[in-house]
């Protein structure tokens, strides 16, 4: 989808915060773009509730693994959330992987799903969790995909990240 519709995408909160916070986009731009995400979360969670005739599915909703605990889960989250986020800010928002950029994006995104899905649904964007409870009225552990992913990232991949990516720490 990055590659087809380009890396300006931006379809996760988490982003948003991060650009935000480095001062990429203006609050009120970022507060735009958080409320349209949420709101194409619930979106496609509607889509799937026709798609599959109710919302029996759970319509794709991040669900922690029953042996993991809300604290692992929150590390896990944030640890995934990132590692997506920091290849987003130093593939595509830097410039520096030009048309790569959405190939490392693809394969941070496979890596974080390969190794959390089974653990925590690895949802990685918090408007991707927010959708599916909202349409099920389920909100299990649904602050562990918000705070998370949205404090932490945004503050580390933002500011902080060039920081991080330069070995600066």
């Amino acid at each position: 989808m990055v590659l087809t519709i380009g890396v300006t995408l931006h379809i996760n909160p988490a982003v948003a915060v991060g650009l935000w916070v480095d001062k990429q986009i203006e609050p009120d731009e970022a507060l735009a773009y958080i409320i349209v995400q949420i709101l194409g979360g619930i979106a496609a969670a509607l889509l799937l509730v026709g798609i599959f005739g109710g919302t029996e599915s759970g319509l794709g909703a991040s669900r922690l693994n029953p042996e993991i605990n809300v604290w692992q889960g929150l590390l896990i989250e944030t640890i995934l959330t990132f590692f997506l986020v920091n290849t987003i800010y130093n593939a595509a928002v830097s410039g520096k992987a030009k048309m790569a950029a959405g190939a490392a994006i693809g394969l941070a995104l496979t890596f974080a799903i390969f190794f959390g899905g089974n653990l925590t649904g690895a949802s990685l964007n918090p408007a991707r969790t927010i959708g599916p409870d909202v349409v099920t009225g389920d909100f299990s552990d649904i602050w562990i995909y918000i705070v998370g992913p949205d404090w932490w990232i945004g503050r580390i991949s933002g500011n902080d990240g060039r920081v991080v990516s330069r070995g600066q720490l």
